[in-house]
Order: C-alpha cells, then sequence, then structure tokens
C-alpha cells in the first residue's frame, strides 16, 4: 500500500469525520489534494483542499486536450478510442472514474480518463464530460 504524503496525513487531521480508507478511496477515484495558495510546501490545514483530478489540473493550467493533440498525427489507436467512447459515456452518466475504467476493458481511472479525453477530442465533445444526470 503506497504511503500517503505529509499533505494527505494533515487534510485527514483536519477533516476527523473522514477516515484513512475513505481518503484512500478518494484518491484512487481521481481526486488530488490542491494547495490553494499554489504553495507547495504550505501544509497548512487551511491551505489544503480535496478536489476533482481534472479541476486540479486546470487550476493549475494544464490543458489536456491539448497535450493529447500533441501526441502525434497517426493517433490514438482504435481500441484506445473504443474504450475512450465507453469511458467518456460512463462519465457522462455520473459514474466514477473508477468505474468508467472498468467498464471500459478494467483500465485504470487514469487510463480511462486519457482514452475519454482522447476520445472527447476526436469527436469534437466537451470536455470533461457533461454530466446527463438531473
Amino acid at each position: 500500500m503506497k504511503l500517503l504524503e505529509s499533505y494527505h496525513l494533515i487534510w485527514l487531521h483536519s477533516h476527523p469525520e473522514r477516515s484513512e480508507k475513505w481518503l484512500r478511496q478518494q484518491l484512487s477515484e481521481g481526486f488530488h489534494i490542491h494547495h490553494i495558495n499554489g504553495d507547495h510546501f504550505d501544509d497548512d490545514f487551511a491551505n489544503l483542499v480535496l478536489i476533482e483530478g481534472s479541476d486540479h489540473l486546470r487550476l493549475h493550467g494544464i490543458d489536456l486536450v491539448s497535450s493529447v493533440r500533441r501526441k502525434g498525427a497517426r493517433g490514438p489507436r482504435k481500441s484506445t478510442l473504443m474504450r475512450g467512447a465507453i469511458a467518456y459515456d460512463a462519465k457522462a452518466r455520473g459514474e466514477k472514474w473508477t468505474n468508467a475504467g472498468q467498464k471500459s476493458g478494467g483500465c485504470g481511472n487514469h487510463a480511462a480518463a486519457m482514452a475519454a479525453m482522447k476520445y472527447a477530442q476526436r469527436n469534437n465533445l466537451p470536455w470533461p464530460p457533461e454530466s446527463k444526470q438531473h
């Protein structure tokens, strides 16, 4: 089992209603702990927030769709696009990335998100997937 970072432990300490098991589950489903003020050395509990990984990357200016476009002219393999379509649809239904990964061939949540991103980019779909739940 992977050791938690010091900021994970500080976040847990400041949220006594949450268990380590619960936090590990959230992290495995693609959530991140974000340093609000941008200083990764400032682990004050008031500077830490749990957010979805795609939102975290966006906050740091990482445009995943553009990075996928730069991967090369050949584009993704068909199997990646098929897995991406399944993962994208699952996420659009409001499912967690872990479930989307399992439905799209047993890949992890990161692989499912990357495949879904490639699928969205190739098909000019919104990223991240817009939830169809009402």
